[in-house]
């Protein structure tokens, strides 16, 4: 039995040499030097690691057919501790959105969940996204945005529904839900309570091919209820990738993207959305993106004050500086709200 714990460090795969260097140690000499499977077929190499970075070692042995790989993050598949008796489920949840707020967040992941977030291999700039446990007083537009789905298979998307705002240049996610096959009353109590909590009187639902079934039953709802939102049926044809990006990357590379968290722990639904958007590939078949589908969608529709007007000519931050003016807003207090 060959046991290698901890067999890498990060000054060891700092660089692509020194990687290559370690993993040449670990598969060359080490695993080589067990005894022959025909000769003794008990004889095993194991190895204990932290992910460090793409390629490490036990990144190379998880994508191997001769090795079997067990991962244990410190929360189990119900999202809780997995290790109650010396680690709270609350706690870790606290700790991982202090993470998210001081741009720690793939350490985090790293360490905590044995999970790779490569910075520069992300579409989205995650460190730049807030979470505040205050929504600000001045909100100049905002919009329910619905990602309609209605497949029940394993492989099927989840149809998403998302409250979200805008003040000034920056954008706030005030609530978002996801499931998976899930039937259209369902999805009706998630639209009129965010309606009536939020006082939105306006939503986008993507309304392409059978999508277009769910605004009208939204909209018979409507009638019934007697409840009134404008609905926005969105045909947008480009691919999907492309929507997100462009609706998406500047306004979180800028800093303008924050989530609503009351008690400053993000909740199971909020932490998905950015989970989504931090491990998001463009045209991936395998990893989840309908909370930032549903996101991309919303922002879409916000009135941008950055388009048509003399006032808003110029850079993102003369625009934001004209609103702050304009409404005597105070960025600290109005934007970030009592959050670090």
């Amino acid at each position: 039995l060959i046991l290698l714990d901890d067999g890498q460090t990060e000054e060891s795969v700092g660089t692509i040499e020194q990687a290559a260097k370690t993993s040449d140690l670990a598969f060359g000499a080490l695993l080589n030097s067990l005894a022959p499977f025909l000769e003794n077929p008990q004889a095993k190499m194991a190895v204990l690691q932290t992910p460090m970075e793409h390629g490490d070692i036990i990144d190379m042995v998880s994508k191997s057919p001769l090795w079997q790989t067990l991962e244990y993050s410190v929360f189990d598949k119900q999202g809780k501790s997995r290790w109650p008796e010396r680690y709270a489920t609350d706690q870790l949840l606290l700790e991982k959105a202090d993470a998210i707020r001081m741009g720690k967040y793939s350490r985090w992941m790293r360490e905590k969940e044995v999970t790779l977030v490569k910075g520069e291999r992300m579409a989205f700039d995650m460190s730049k996204v807030r979470i505040v446990d205050r929504l600000p007083d001045i909100v100049h537009d905002k919009v329910i945005a619905v990602d309609p789905a209605s497949s029940e298979r394993k492989t099927a998307d989840n149809q998403a529904i998302g409250a979200v705002l805008r003040s000034g240049p920056d954008i706030y996610v005030a609530a978002v839900h996801a499931a998976k096959g899930e039937m259209p009353d369902e999805l009706g109590q998630f639209f009129f309570q965010y309606a009536r909590d939020w006082n939105i009187s306006k939503a986008r639902v993507e309304s392409i091919s059978y999508q277009r079934t769910l605004a009208w039953y939204l909209t018979e709802q409507m009638k019934s209820r007697r409840v009134w939102l404008t609905i926005d049926k969105v045909q947008d044809k480009r691919k999907k990738s492309d929507r997100i990006i462009q609706a998406l990357a500047g306004l979180v590379s800028h800093g303008h993207l924050y989530l609503y968290a009351p008690q400053g722990i993000l909740d199971p639904e909020m932490q998905a959305l950015f989970d989504e958007m931090a491990s998001y590939e463009p045209g991936s078949k395998i990893k989840k993106d309908d909370r930032v589908d549903m996101l991309s969608i919303a922002v879409d529709g916000l009135n941008n004050p950055f388009e048509g007007g003399e006032m808003f000519e110029g850079s993102l931050a003369k625009a934001a500086a004209y609103e702050r003016e304009q409404y005597g807003l105070d960025r600290e207090d109005i934007y970030f709200g009592s959050a670090p």
